[in-house]
């Protein structure tokens, strides 16, 4: 795709503003929510200057510190299906799209990054529809079956993106295999 460029957009960068307002605008349309945290690391494809994709990475630097998905979902650790922990993993989220030709070039990049940064494992909440997405693009999804969702830790503004049926389920993704599949 000619002009596409993907890059990182720290919290400081100049292009988070329409970065962040991309993200919202997303949500609202598609999901009917309003996200309530953006990621520190969020991937973004520009398109002769203008946002079509992104996809945000949450890291823990500690054991101590849980990723965002263990306040949202309730799961036992030592029944996952891909032996992670917590300094080991990256949350992918906020993945928006409005032209679908650059979602495996945007997750590719974010994979990549991810793995230079010692992580070996993705975890990912997606509704049925956009986990068949991802398996379309290559990626394998694995299922954390034990997963519940805990309604009472979730922020009233994205509560009925939680409540509403088809309910989001909770998966891994082994990010050395997700990097060779997207290439």
């Amino acid at each position: 795709m000619k002009n596409l460029i993907i890059q990182l957009v720290s919290s400081s960068s100049p292009e988070r503003s329409i970065v962040t307002n991309f993200i919202i605008s997303q949500y609202e349309r598609r999901m009917k929510v309003n996200p309530t945290f953006l990621p520190e690391i969020i991937f973004a494809a520009f398109l002769e200057g203008t946002v079509i994709a992104t996809v945000g990475l949450e890291f823990c630097d500690s054991q101590d510190c849980p990723i965002s998905c263990e306040n949202t979902f309730v799961f036992d650790w030592l029944s996952l299906p891909l032996p992670a922990s917590r300094i080991t993993s990256a949350l992918y989220t906020r993945w928006a799209v409005t032209d679908p030709s650059v979602s495996n070039k945007i997750l590719h990049a974010a994979t990549v990054y991810a793995l230079s940064k010692e992580k070996l494992f993705g975890w990912c909440e997606l509704k049925p529809t956009v986990a068949k997405r991802l398996g379309q693009l290559g990626v394998k999804l694995y299922e954390i079956t034990n997963a519940t969702i805990n309604l009472d830790a979730i922020n009233s503004s994205v509560r009925n993106y939680y409540e509403t049926i088809p309910q989001p389920r909770l998966y891994q993704m082994e990010l050395t295999q997700m990097a060779h599949d997207l290439q």
